[in-house]
């Protein structure tokens, strides 16, 4: 038996649990919501060298830019430009099943 050619594992099909919305948004989908709010993306997003995001010194570095995304997806409009861009990039990947969770601040708060 032989092994498998990277064209041929890329080829199957996959599936991919659990991803979270916000750890998947891409540079140029941080930038776009980040000035959607009226924010500086030099301010609100961790870049090291300007490149974003910055390399994760650990567990909580990621969890913070985590933290971070999720705090600029504020409206439907966001959450449908992120979901937009998490089933292309699923797409593109040959994921036919994905489970993404997204922490939905629309919920239970208030604007004033």
């Amino acid at each position: 038996m032989t092994s498998p050619t990277g064209a041929e594992i890329r080829a199957l099909p996959k599936l991919e649990l659990r991803v979270h919305l916000g750890g998947s948004v891409t540079p140029e989908t941080a930038i776009t919501l980040v000035r959607r709010h009226g924010l500086d993306p030099a301010v609100v997003l961790p870049f090291q060298d300007g490149r974003y995001p910055a390399a994760y010194d650990g567990f909580p570095a990621f969890l913070q830019t985590l933290i971070t995304i999720d705090g600029v997806i504020r409206t439907a409009s966001d959450m449908e430009l992120v979901a937009a861009a998490f089933a292309r990039g699923q797409a593109a990947q040959g994921i036919r099943r994905g489970h993404g969770v997204l922490r939905c601040p629309l919920v239970g708060t208030a604007s004033g």
